[in-house]
């Protein structure tokens, strides 16, 4: 992970207001998502654990929910990438 993507998740952690497409687009990528396009919301995908999915919307303002759910989705790869290192 970048220190760009730890600051953004650290700050979105801590207050998800102003939060802006580029940075749900920072995080995810940098922590393993794959951003597939759509119309009216595009989808990240982690591109090891296939069932953490995740959508970004094609518009200026969205919910906090999506930050939500962001933060839901790295948390959890984070923690099967670390249940996998134990098992080695």
């Amino acid at each position: 992970m970048t220190d760009k993507a730890d600051k953004i998740l650290d700050n979105l952690r801590r207050s998800q207001n102003n939060c802006t497409r580029h940075d749900l687009e920072v995080i995810y990528t940098e922590y393993g998502f794959k951003i597939r396009k759509g119309s009216k919301h595009d989808f990240a995908i982690h591109a090891k654990y296939k069932r953490l999915r995740g959508s970004l919307p094609n518009h200026k303002s969205f919910a906090k929910g999506y930050v939500t759910c962001a933060i839901k989705l790295i948390d959890e790869a984070l923690r099967l990438a670390k249940q996998e290192e134990k098992q080695k």
